[in-house]
Formats: structure tokens, sequence, C-alpha cells
């Protein structure tokens, strides 16, 4: 399919669903329009149609039950029943290798028609699964699976109203001394969000934040960088109530610090925690 037939494909695509025409879409197609709209700038793919206002007319009663229970955690990876992309499967993706890559094909099984996605993300190879089911006469997505997962299998319970009101209670440990601040801002279950800067006499700095889940003796973050690598930072206390970041095979130096600077092995001493008045916190857009 050539660059300008799949946009226009894409288009026209996008727009039918938009305009809530999916009755009318084989699960071949709305498979289709999940990978095509990876491709365009916003959220889309199953991100979207599992959005709460739309959920209802894209998946069965007890896949929108999954995903309401789901969201009642409020986007925190740590205690959420998901923490990846089920299409791609994964945290990340390369949209334009994924179209150029993926096969589809259906089977009928019963009454259920099984979709399967075969393609590669970052010259990895990736098989999705789609199970539909029809609701009412129009299809629905009654389940998704891949290597070793299964969504319908996966347990997922509505948040409750208690670790809520515990994680409400926000308390800062913060950091600063010549070469850097580091500020911890964690609720009662012990996750939070983190904000490291650091100077190094070559004029290169490291500056990196993002949430943090209890991990051994400290904290630890991950992130999935855009060429597949896995950034984890761990923060981990000291002996003499310190903390010392550790930066394994410098896999977060290489997106967050220049060439000269590395965050692996430094360290803040119990003397350097201060008042965190004097470590604020970076603007938000």
């Amino acid at each position: 399919m050539s660059a300008f037939l799949q946009s226009l494909f894409l288009a026209i695509t996008l727009n039918v669903l938009a305009a809530v025409r999916l009755a009318a879409q084989s699960p071949q197609e709305i498979v289709e329009w999940i990978y095509l709209s990876l491709a365009q700038p916003g959220s889309y793919g199953i991100a979207y149609l599992s959005a709460p206002d739309r959920r209802d007319r894209y998946f069965s009663h007890r896949m929108a039950r999954f995903f309401a229970a789901n969201d009642s955690h409020g986007g925190d990876l740590a205690s959420a029943c998901i923490d990846f992309a089920l299409e791609v499967p994964g945290q990340d993706y390369d949209a334009a290798e994924i179209l150029r890559t993926i096969r589809l094909r259906t089977e009928a099984q019963g009454a259920r028609r099984i979709v399967h996605a075969e393609f590669r993300n970052f010259g990895q190879p990736a098989h999705v699964i789609y199970e539909f089911t029809a609701v009412n006469g129009q299809w629905r997505i009654d389940d998704i699976a891949g290597q070793g997962w299964r969504l319908s299998q996966i347990p997922c319970a509505p948040a409750s109203a208690a670790p809520r009101a515990q994680a409400a209670q926000v308390t800062g440990y913060c950091f600063k001394d010549a070469d850097g601040t580091l500020r911890l801002d964690l609720d009662g279950t012990g996750r939070g969000d983190f904000e490291l800067e650091l100077w190094f006499p070559s004029g290169h700095l490291c500056a990196i934040g993002g949430p943090v889940s209890p991990s051994g003796n400290g904290w630890v973050y991950q992130e999935r960088l855009y060429d597949g690598s896995l950034c984890q930072l761990e923060l981990q206390a000291t002996p003499g109530q310190g903390v010392r970041v550790s930066d394994p095979e410098h896999a977060c130096k290489r997106h967050y610090c220049g060439q000269r600077a590395a965050m692996d092995g430094v360290e803040f001493p119990r003397a350097t925690q201060v008042d965190c008045a004097l470590v604020p916190r970076w603007p938000r857009n």
C-alpha cells in the first residue's frame, strides 16, 4: 500500500469510527484500525477505544468492567492491573515499523471471530490475538492475548477508597549539595515522584524525574526509552540515612545526561538533607 493510499485509508477509517459506525466494521477491519491509528498524533489504538465514553461500544461487558476497574487506580502503574499497551504489547512502539510489517488473519471459532496480528516492533517479533463476540448483533472485543498473557486471566479489582486516602498524604524528602539536588515526594504507600539534577565540572549535567515505586531498600524508576532499551534508575537508602543513585549499565545516562556526566554511584549523605522549600518542584505544564 502506497504512503498516500495508506494515509487516505487511515483518514477515512478514523472518520468512520469517529462517527461511531463500528457496527459496520468486521473484526479484522477493527484490528486494522487499531494499528493504523498508532501512526496518528494523540491517544488512539486500544487506549482510544477503551476510554470511558467509548468502551461499551467496542468491548464486551466483561472487558468494559475490566477497563473500568483498571481506570480506578488513577494511572498508577504500580497498582494498576495492566502497565503496558496491549496492542504492542509493551510500553513503546515504532508505528512505522509496525505498519510496514503487520500481517492480519481471521479465523472463525463457532460464533466467535479470532483475529491474529503479527508484526515487528523495534526489530522484535510480536503476535497479538483479538477475540470477538457478537453483542446485540455488533462485534465486540471479548479478549486480547499475547505471549504469556491473556487479558481475561489478569486479576483486576477496583481500587478501594482507603488506599486512595492513604496515598493522598504526601511527604517530601529533599537533598541538596554543591553538585546537585534530589527531591522525593512519597505517599503513604511508598510510591510517588522524584526529581534529580546533577552538575559536573565538565559543564555537563543530568536531569531526570518521574514516578517511583518501592523496591528492596529504596525506590525504582522505570521507563522504556525510544530506542526500546529500559532505563531503570534505583534510589537506594544507605545505612547512614542518605540516598545512593544506581544506574545499571548507564542505561538512563545515555538519555538523560550529557556525554561527560553520569548518575551511577552518586550519593546524597544524610547531612545534605534540607527543607524541601530549598528544592522547589520543576515547573509543570
